[in-house]
């Protein structure tokens, strides 16, 4: 399954109509009066426009693909001045949503194949554009660049033909509240294209909710990705597209089981492609859980092969179920994050992945070179990295994250875990749509009356309420599960 992009690219691509809006001044205008759209300001100066940022913006794209996530969100293809710009970073975002890289080359090739090479500039020039990046982070304040100038060009155009729409109207004896309603229009028009993002007309968005509701062929449905926990489910309506989620717990109490129990419900349950990516563990060991879980076998008898019959029956059972179902284990030994959502990026273009796990936030690093000094700015990075992935490819992503929970003198039973928890940054709770602490109370007092038991504290919901919901823990099989199902 290879889908063509997502929301956020399709939106990229819509180019922005400028033709003006049915209006009666319009109607009322004869062939010799046609109005016409400016290509050069009144007073014969250019149309505002930055080529230096235009092309510090095509060589980023060109060279990062993470800075295609930072600009898709700013600037569309006919926010470019010069055509021929237009014409590249749109062919950037078409291989960008078919996974493949949007590198000099790609780039030449796909112009070449569709016959535009020469309009946007010929290979030489297409070629060069990386050559005028100093630094791609310097992307997004380049992107806001183009952006401004893009919306300046349409408010010069709006107002000469508005301009021209008034002497139009006198000429044709048209009434002045028909050319204040024509004009209104105009700006509008101009406005809209600027923050196309934000510009959805309310019928089309209460129709599209409207069908999702429809589509559900049951109250048990949920609008985003289950998680396999009733309480959770009902609390969260799933885990929607577009959103980050993070699992905190101290070391040893279970953020990794429950990272991968959403992951294994989903694919394994529900046929929805989860990816779970692991910088922490190996293949191996991540299939032994998952046979663990499923199969209900001691993870440490599959471990080390000592089962018995039943187990075997089991074992050949699930196994061939689990073969065929759309879960993604993939190892991942560089943690720069940018290397990380690449690969998950070829999972959800390529693999059709809804859901991406990533084990584990601390492990994960901003860069290579330079270093950075603050650790807590590190983290904050990759806490907006991975929101904007998730908002740019619409999928759930669930990252597992540590806690200091117990910062002061050491305590025999530490407090129980909250936002403030969460190590290195407190970005991480500022950025997440979704925070689940894990507290088990057995994991401090052996003889704790609630032995076999985990609270799921939900920290932050930015789409319902906050509570604590409990639930069981049966990690000698690797996983959590309902109560009712112990």
């Amino acid at each position: 399954m290879a889908p063509t992009g997502g929301p956020r690219i399709e939106a990229a691509k819509i180019g922005y109509n400028s033709a003006m809006p049915d209006s009666p001044v319009l109607e009322s205008v004869s062939a010799a009066d046609e109005v016409t759209v400016p290509t050069a300001a009144p007073g014969g100066y250019d149309l505002p426009n930055d080529p230096e940022a235009e092309r510090a913006v095509l060589g980023a794209v060109m060279t990062s693909t993470d800075a295609i996530i930072d600009v898709v969100e700013l600037v569309a293809p006919d926010d470019f001045h010069e055509p021929g710009h237009a014409i590249v970073y749109d062919a950037v975002l078409q291989l960008y949503g078919t996974g493949e890289p949007g590198g000099p080359t790609a780039v030449v090739e796909l112009l070449r194949d569709k016959k535009l090479l020469e309009q946007a500039g010929g290979e030489e020039y297409v070629r060069a554009l990386p050559s005028r990046v100093t630094k791609t982070a310097n992307a997004p304040s380049c992107a806001e660049v183009v952006r401004k100038k893009a919306l300046l060009r349409r408010l010069v155009r709006a107002g000469a033909r508005i301009g021209e729409l008034a002497r139009v109207a006198d000429r044709n004896e048209v009434a002045a509240d028909e050319v204040i309603g024509s004009t209104s229009a105009e700006l509008a028009s101009a406005v809209r294209g600027h923050d196309r993002e934000y510009s959805a007309d309310m019928v089309d968005m209460l129709q599209a909710l409207m069908a999702d509701l429809d589509a559900r062929t049951s109250p048990e449905d949920l609008s985003g990705i289950p998680t396999g926990f009733f309480d959770l489910d009902e609390l969260t309506d799933g885990l929607p597209g577009g959103s980050l989620t993070v699992i905190g717990s101290a070391p040893g109490i279970g953020s990794t089981t429950l990272a991968l129990d959403f992951a294994r419900f989903a694919a394994l349950r529900k046929g929805i492609g989860a990816a779970f990516l692991t910088l922490t563990d190996t293949t191996r060991s991540v299939t032994h859980r998952v046979i663990s879980a499923e199969a209900r076998i001691r993870l440490a008898d599959l471990r080390s092969g000592r089962m018995n019959d039943a187990d075997w029956t089991r074992l050949a059972r699930k196994a061939s179920d689990i073969a065929e179902k759309p879960l993604m284990v993939t190892p991942v030994t560089n943690p720069d994050v940018r290397s990380v959502l690449f690969t998950a990026q070829d999972l959800v273009w390529q693999q059709g992945a809804r859901l991406v796990v990533i084990d584990s936030l601390h492990m994960l690093t901003a860069r290579r070179e330079p270093r950075y000094e603050n650790r807590e700015r590190e983290v904050a990075e990759i806490t907006r990295r991975l929101k904007r992935f998730a908002l740019a490819t619409g999928t759930a992503v669930v990252v597992t994250a540590q806690l200091s929970t117990n910062p002061g003198p050491r305590q025999p039973i530490p407090p129980r875990p909250s936002l403030a928890d969460l190590r290195d940054s407190g970005t991480i709770a500022h950025v997440a749509d979704l925070v689940v602490l894990i507290d088990r109370p057995d994991a401090w007092e052996r003889d704790s009356i609630r032995a076999g038991e985990a609270d799921l504290i939900v920290a932050k919901n930015n789409n319902g309420a906050t509570t604590t919901l409990t639930v069981a823990h049966q990690l000698h099989f690797g996983r959590f599960a309902d109560l009712a199902q112990r």
